[in-house]
Formats: C-alpha cells, sequence, structure tokens
C-alpha cells in the first residue's frame, strides 16, 4: 500500500461508487455552528478521494480538517499532490493501535470518515475504540465504509495461507473481513459499533460487481493493493499473480454462479457503509 502513484491512478469505479455512498450518508452528518466544525479524515491514502468527494462537501463547514494515514509515503505524496488549504493539517497514526490514538487529538473531531479502511486494520473493535475517542464526546458523528466481502481479498488471503505461499507471508498482509461469512453483515456491524459507545446508528450494504473487461488490465490495478506481495520476493511476484488471478475468477464464479472463463476480469464486493454518533449516555437502556 506504499505505492500512493499507483493507488491514486487506479479503481477509479470504485472510488466514485464509495463518493456516492459518502454523498447519501454525508446527509446525516450533524453540523454545529457553519465554519467552524472539526473534521478527520483516516486512512485519507494518496488524498485524491478526499480531494475530490470530500473536501467539496466539508471545505465550507469546517475551519480545522486533519488528513491521517499509517503510511508516511501516503501523506507525503497526499500533501504535496492534492488539495491545498491552510485549515488542513497532517498527522500520521495508527487507528487500530492497542494503546490508543495520540492524545492530543482525543475528543478533537465533530465529524470523521474512513473510507476503504477497516479490511486493512488488524482489530475492528480496536479501531471503532479508538475512532469513537477521536469524536467530540457531546454528538461528535462518523461515516465508515469498508468492504464486508470482497473477491479480490478472500483470493489474496486463502493464497496467502497457502502451502506454496504461507512461508513467505507467515499471515501478513491478510485483509480483515471478519463479516464476509456473515447471514447479516449489516446487523453483525450494527452490533459491533453499539458495543464500542456509537448511538444513533445506520448501517447499510451495497453488493457491486466490477468488470475490468480484461485479466490483464485487472493484474496492473490489483498491484497497489495486493498487500501480500509486499512480503514475497521480488523474482516471485509475478508468479504470485499467476496464482492469484485464476483463484479470484473461481471465488467470483461461485459467488456470482456463473463460469470462471465469464468471471477472468470480474470482482464481486460487498461494501458496508456506516453512520455513528458518539454520545454521553446517562442511561444506556434508552439506547439499543
Amino acid at each position: 500500500m506504499n505505492t500512493p502513484d499507483n493507488y491514486h491512478k487506479s479503481h477509479n469505479t470504485l472510488k466514485q461508487d464509495v463518493g456516492e455512498l459518502f454523498k447519501i450518508f454525508s446527509k446525516e452528518l450533524k453540523w454545529q455552528s457553519e465554519g467552524e466544525d472539526t473534521f478527520c479524515d483516516v486512512g485519507t491514502g494518496p488524498g485524491d478521494f478526499f480531494n475530490d468527494y470530500i473536501y467539496p462537501t466539508i471545505s465550507k463547514k469546517c475551519n480545522k480538517i486533519v488528513l491521517s494515514d499509517i503510511s508516511k509515503e501516503m501523506l507525503e505524496y497526499c500533501q504535496n499532490n492534492m488539495q491545498h488549504s491552510e485549515k488542513i493539517e497532517y498527522k500520521r497514526f495508527d487507528i487500530a493501535a492497542v494503546n490508543g490514538i495520540p492524545i492530543d487529538l482525543e475528543g478533537q473531531f465533530d465529524h470523521l470518515t474512513s473510507m476503504l479502511v477497516l479490511h486493512w486494520v488488524s482489530d475492528y473493535r480496536v479501531a471503532l475504540r479508538n475512532t469513537l475517542s477521536l469524536l467530540r464526546p457531546q454528538g461528535g458523528d462518523c461515516i465508515v465504509i469498508f468492504f464486508s466481502c470482497n473477491s479480490f481479498c478472500k483470493a489474496c488471503n486463502k493464497l496467502s495461507n497457502s502451502s506454496k505461499w504461507s512461508s513467505f507471508t507467515q499471515g501478513r498482509g491478510l485483509f480483515i473481513l471478519p463479516f464476509e461469512d456473515s447471514n447479516d453483515s449489516k446487523k453483525d456491524f450494527r452490533n459491533m459499533m453499539l458495543d464500542e459507545g456509537f448511538r444513533n446508528i445506520n448501517v447499510d450494504k451495497k453488493t457491486i460487481l466490477y468488470d475490468y473487461g480484461s485479466a490483464s488490465i485487472m493484474r496492473e490495478g490489483l498491484l497497489s493493493v495486493c498487500r501480500p506481495l509486499e512480503f514475497i520476493p521480488k523474482a516471485r511476484r509475478e508468479e504470485f499473480l499467476d496464482d492469484l488471478l485464476p483463484l479470484m475468477a473461481e471465488i467470483a464464479a461461485n459467488r456470482l454462479d456463473i463460469n470462471t472463463e465469464k468471471a477472468k476480469s470480474l470482482i464481486s464486493v460487498d461494501l458496508i457503509v456506516a453512520y455513528g454518533q458518539r454520545l454521553y449516555i446517562e442511561n444506556e437502556d434508552d439506547f439499543s
């Protein structure tokens, strides 16, 4: 994921779909004073999604915007190539850090977004707990979008754990998809948010099929997001991709109930989009 230029240039259709989901759910954000709210984007990456879809919505409503990422390379690329404003600050931290977020950021934000981040983190509950800590205690809110299921991610995990490749990956670089086999991922994620302290929760799911037109085009697009490649020797990375694509086709074909030939350039995903607030609750029984 430390290839910001490649990530910036790829997955435009996915970014458009996530942008539409953000546009719909952004209507739920509870704005305080016009032009005085504070905002944090977690996992900004190269910054193109924030620049194209989030900033136009929030720019006039906020006086402070923090863009964050765990990757130094991503933040530097964002700072050098994307939106420039005196309102914007850059902070590097891990939203899933077990020791919490930087203390100077606790309770500082009226609003927070996390776009396609959760499936990268090691522990959803820790990430949600830290997200809650970033929000203003009296009504700070957030929008979270992530993959609950993804045929590419599932194939990466399966191949990485195979006897052929596990000696290189050693369980590293896996996508975290705790809801991929859930019978009701919307309900399960809502319950997780409730457990971690969020209230006024709204969760939806969107199933999308992406057709890259050819396996070669899809292969090129995957280079910026194929985490296991970081742990595969450079001399064998093409071999890993050679194994990955037919496995992706098999998984997509099974999910879509079509033959593998038709699935060679397809990725099938479920996107979860969720809104939640941080509220001080005197009586927990009043909320469910």
